[in-house]
């Protein structure tokens, strides 16, 4: 049995401040980052409203002019999430890639430390094991639930 990754998996806090360690250095990022996460979830609203104040009051009242400009300011925020967005999947890739990037660089430097009588009590395979398996899993909260958090978040 596996206790280190079950020591793990009891330990939640620490796990979770470790992971988010690699992507604390990307400070600007994150904040940029959680910028275009409520500039999507601002977008996400006001469209809808918009649409709802075109349709309720400015349609039966006749004001072409008014229903001009609240359709071009309905164009322009779609114009804008889409931008954002664009920038937003931007960021969380090379803020995955970053973190991916420093998480191997850091396992690497410690298992070259671990020295020769780690490896005469521990399998090879386990040591490869964190390369293949842990990293994914560790990207996967930087690909899935980061920016799930931060679009709960705004929204």
């Amino acid at each position: 049995m596996n206790h280190g990754a079950a020591a793990e998996r009891r330990r939640p806090i620490p796990t979770l401040r470790w992971v988010l360690s690699f992507v604390l250095p990307q400070r600007w990022r994150l904040a940029v980052f959680f910028v275009c996460g409520i500039v999507m979830a601002g977008t996400q609203l006001v469209v809808p409203m918009v649409l709802q104040f075109l349709a309720d009051r400015i349609i039966p009242s006749g004001n072409d002019r008014l229903m001009l400009y609240g359709l071009i300011g309905v164009a322009i925020a779609v114009c804008v999430s889409f931008f954002v967005n664009a920038g937003y999947q931007l960021l969380r890739i090379i803020m995955q890639e970053r973190a991916a990037h420093d998480i191997h660089q850091t396992i690497f430097s410690k298992v070259r430390q671990l020295g020769v009588a780690h490896y005469e009590r521990t399998p090879i395979g386990e040591t490869i094991a964190y390369f293949s398996t842990e990293v994914p899993a560790v990207q996967e909260v930087y690909q899935k639930h980061l920016p799930n958090l931060i679009q709960s978040g705004t929204l």
